[in-house]
């Protein structure tokens, strides 16, 4: 997480994609955060850490909404709890979530007259609250709506997949589903598919969810998939095909066997527990992220990467492995490396510690 800066400057897409995950998580976990009552204990922790991140003294500069962004997440993983946060912090941590901001990075969905979420921003202009007590009761509506949905054996296929907003389908013999356009299951709380898929022409979305397994999904997905932000400890179940960027971040996986056997553009699998690089393509037409692994070794990675090669934040002691070409920059700082001996041919810069 601590890399997520260096990551949005050297992408065009950085910005769009790990901060609209991360507003998703944020903004789920201030709504909880309300219905928790306050808790001072520990208040003093979070402000501090805050003071001696970005109020250290007059060099210091604004934080960005991503340095928010990055310095909730290391809260949270020391074990913070979001309701503390909040209450240490008030409106030094919001960030906008209007639907202008929610509309230019491809959060609002035309068609979906179910919001998630209240469209306003979590702070008015003078820095008061909204109604989070509203917020809260339409978020655990749909989840509770969804829960009764999975757990009501007797809803045939046709009501979950109405219930679902899924349209432009049609099922297969096994009682697959094939999907002409996009399918967006994220943040439902989901610990599996309620259906299963085959072929979805589009984007296959299941982002901020609690599944512990792919089961279910399609073969081949047209668009991109992603799976960010779960709790899968493998990638068996995946998509073969991937016609655009598939994206695994943040979840526990500690291999990327059973992973797609062909992506069109970037793959990013950083924030987990991966130790090998063992079962990815061995052609990324764009970028490759690995970094804030537990990787030793590069074998078995890609062998040729057309963007970015980022595998800086692990336990790396050679870059042996690495791919034979690089299109654009290589990343390996903050590893164990006593020497770069082993880079291919990187056309862009090397980053490293050496």
């Amino acid at each position: 997480m601590k890399y997520l800066n260096k990551f949005n400057e050297n992408t065009d897409f950085g910005q769009s994609f790990l901060a609209d995950e991360e507003s998703d998580q944020i903004k789920q976990d201030y709504i909880y955060s309300q219905m928790e009552g306050e808790d001072e204990n520990g208040g003093e922790d979070v402000l501090s850490k805050w003071v001696e991140r970005f109020e250290c003294d007059e060099d210091c500069q604004d934080p960005s909404t991503q340095d928010k962004y990055e310095f909730y997440h290391e809260l949270r993983e020391e074990g913070f709890d979001a309701e503390l946060i909040f209450s240490a912090l008030g409106d030094k941590i919001g960030v906008d979530y209007s639907q202008e901001s929610q509309e230019s990075h491809g959060l609002q969905d035309e068609d979906d007259e179910d919001e998630d979420y209240d469209s306003g921003s979590m702070f008015d202009d003078e820095g008061e609250d909204f109604d989070e007590e509203e917020m809260s009761t339409e978020s655990l509506k749909k989840f509770s709506d969804f829960k009764k949905m999975y757990e009501n054996s007797s809803d045939n296929l046709e009501d979950i997949i109405d219930k679902l907003k899924i349209k432009n389908y049609t099922f297969n013999d096994d009682q697959s589903i094939d999907v002409n356009g996009n399918v967006n299951l994220s943040n439902r709380r989901l610990t599996k598919l309620p259906i299963k898929f085959r072929n979805v022409s589009g984007d296959f979305d299941l982002n901020n969810n609690e599944l512990t397994s792919l089961d279910g999904c399609p073969e081949t997905v047209g668009g991109y998939f992603s799976c960010n932000l779960n709790k899968l400890t493998s990638l068996e179940g995946s998509p073969k095909t991937v016609g655009y960027d598939f994206y695994c971040s943040g979840n526990k996986l500690t291999s990327l066997k059973g992973g797609p056997e062909t992506v069109g553009r970037d793959f990013s699998c950083s924030s987990n527990k991966i130790t090998s690089l063992e079962g990815c393509p061995e052609i990324i037409v764009r970028e490759f992220y690995c970094f804030s692994n537990k990787l030793t070794s590069l074998e078995g990675g890609p062998k040729t990467v057309g963007g970015n090669f980022y595998c800086y934040d692990n336990n790396l002691t050679s870059l042996v492995g690495s791919p034979k070409t690089v299109g654009a920059n290589f990343n390996c700082s903050s590893n164990k490396l006593t020497s770069t001996k082993g880079i291919g041919d990187v056309k862009g810069e090397i980053n490293s510690d050496i």
